[in-house]
C-alpha cells in the first residue's frame, strides 16, 4: 500500500514536471510548485476550448493521473508475482 502511494507520487510529480518542461517556453521550467503547474495546464485548456475553470482543473487532474495510475497497476502486478514465486 506504502510502496503503491510512492509510486503513484513519484510519478505523478514527474509527469508534472515533464509536462511543464514542453509547454511554451520550451525547455524552461517557469513553475516549481506543482499545484502552479496544474493551474498553469488547467487555465490553458479552459482558455482553449472555453470551458469553466473549475471542469478544466479536474480534466486536467484526470488526464495527468492516467499514467501514475497505469504505473501503480503495473509495479503492483510485478510484487506480486515475485512474491509468488519467493514463497
Amino acid at each position: 500500500m506504502f510502496r503503491s502511494l510512492i509510486v503513484f507520487a513519484l510519478t505523478f510529480l514527474l509527469v508534472i514536471f515533464g509536462l511543464e518542461y514542453i509547454m511554451p517556453p520550451f525547455g524552461m521550467i517557469m513553475y516549481l510548485n506543482p499545484i502552479e503547474i496544474v493551474g498553469s495546464i488547467a487555465y490553458s485548456i479552459a482558455y482553449v476550448t472555453g470551458m469553466h475553470v473549475k471542469l478544466s482543473i479536474f480534466l486536467a487532474i484526470v488526464s495527468i493521473s492516467i499514467f501514475p495510475l497505469i504505473m501503480v497497476i503495473i509495479v503492483n502486478r510485478i510484487c506480486k508475482k515475485k512474491k509468488k514465486r519467493r514463497f
